[in-house]
């Protein structure tokens, strides 16, 4: 799916594959099909993509790769820069003044572990302005889907989360991802979400709704330049 996005992504595009792209585990074979499913969109440019640990490590790549132990990148280059999830949400940005574009794998404990504040770091280390950069919520599990055990609503409620859960146990990922950008200095004006949910969206993999099965399968979101779509 190509996602619709505002003038603020001008010079850029996002999509996202579906079961029908086939599943992008990179153990799997899917590294090889993320790169087939950024061709049939007609880009033929290398690509960024990272472990996904659940962690807080940033990658700022200057050279295209398969990052070990990272769950975040930035470039400045013309790489396309790809996460993949099934649940988790795919953050992706762009500054159009820096010319940096990046994605990160956000789940529910590398949230509580600081991976915005480290990707806002990062970022701005590198000459971004959390100002004036566009944010792209990708699709992900939603509130009226996500409620959690005890043992993670123990962990929310010690830290900086805690209020974005309900008193039955249903967690935002949403809000708090935002509350999060914001205490970075990203502007709630630049924050564009999807509003698609995995659980409910049959075309796509839902790790909470096909955990009964042996395999779990995640698809993939990609950030890229596009040339094509940076006219005034």
């Amino acid at each position: 799916m190509d996602h619709k996005l505002s003038e603020n992504f001008r010079g850029v595009r996002i999509f996202s594959s579906e079961k029908a792209d086939g599943p992008m585990n990179f153990r799997l074979g899917g590294k090889e099909r993320v790169e087939q499913f950024i061709k049939s969109h007609n880009f033929f440019v290398p690509s960024v993509s990272c472990e996904q640990v659940h962690g807080n490590e940033i990658v700022f790549a200057k050279e295209p790769g398969h990052f070990a132990k990272t769950d975040a990148a930035l470039c400045r280059d013309n790489f396309a820069v790809i996460t993949r999830s099934a649940d988790c949400l795919p953050l992706m940005i762009f500054d159009k003044k820096s010319g940096i574009i990046g994605a990160a794998h956000v789940s529910r404990k590398n949230l509580s572990d600081s991976i915005i504040k480290n990707f806002s770091k990062m970022h701005q280390e590198n000459g971004g302005d959390v100002g004036s950069t566009a944010v792209f919520l990708g699709p992900h599990i939603r509130k009226q889907n996500y409620k959690i055990n005890k043992e993670g609503v123990s962990i929310l409620q010690k830290g900086l989360f805690g209020k974005f859960l309900d008193k039955e146990g249903f967690f935002d990922l949403t809000e708090a991802v935002i509350f999060a950008l914001e205490n970075e200095g990203f502007l709630r004006e630049n924050i564009e979400d999807c509003k698609i949910d995995t659980f409910t969206t049959d075309s796509l993999y839902s790790y909470r709704r096909d955990a009964l099965h042996s395999q779990v399968n995640v698809f993939a979101t990609v950030i890229i330049k596009d040339s094509k779509n940076d006219k005034v």
